[in-house]
């Protein structure tokens, strides 16, 4: 069944980001059985959006995001930001696949991550803007603002992206990525600080 494309003022993702998130899922899960379990647990909106064909170059609601994966930590009898961290790093490898990271090691460094840094947020969600900045060296500031689409299991899914993408990044080993600001406590943006040595 095909899915109306979602209306420019709900919170969106491309088509790609969203099979690439669905296929980290599928592999977290692990067996036909427990990806049974998780759709026999959604309510029937959720397993429509999760079930439903995609194309990649088009936008879909990010609206039930949440949902499969606060149920799919249940299933995995996982903590919920665990399992959104985790879609989160597996999601970048689907994207891009193993060619594409391997790519990124040999030509993307910190000072081109930083400068496309919001062409490339924009290419995948329609609402918000990734500012980066190298704040001194081997420090990265990440920060979304605007987040229009935030929720914690987005949020912690972006936190695992930055780790994968990071890590497979010309010349440099990243030491740590962590959250200082989230809209989920009252932070008007989410803010991240990612450190590495090199680069």
């Amino acid at each position: 069944m095909w899915r109306k494309r979602a209306e420019p003022t709900e919170p969106c993702w491309k088509g790609r980001l969203a099979l690439a998130s669905r296929k980290a899922l599928h592999d977290l899960l692990g067996t036909e059985d427990a990806r049974a379990e998780l759709l026999e647990r959604l309510t029937p909106e959720a397993r429509e959006h999760h079930t439903e064909r995609l194309i990649a170059t088009d936008w879909y609601s990010e609206r039930h995001a949440a949902e499969i994966v606060e149920v799919a930590a249940t299933v995995l009898d996982r903590p919920v930001h665990e399992v959104a961290q985790e879609v989160g790093r597996r999601g970048m490898t689907h994207q891009f696949g193993g060619i594409g990271m391997a790519i990124a090691r040999i030509l993307v460094t910190p000072r081109l991550a930083v400068r496309y840094s919001s062409a490339n947020w924009k290419k995948y969600r329609n609402t918000g803007d990734l500012v980066a900045e190298i704040v001194e060296p081997g420090v990265v500031q990440n920060t979304i603002v605007d987040w229009g689409g935030h929720c914690p299991a987005l949020c912690r899914g972006t936190w695992g992206a930055f780790e994968e993408v990071w890590k497979n990044m010309k010349g440099i080993e990243l030491q740590s990525v962590r959250r200082l600001d989230c809209i989920s406590s009252g932070a008007r943006n989410c803010r991240f600080e990612l450190r590495f040595d090199g680069g």
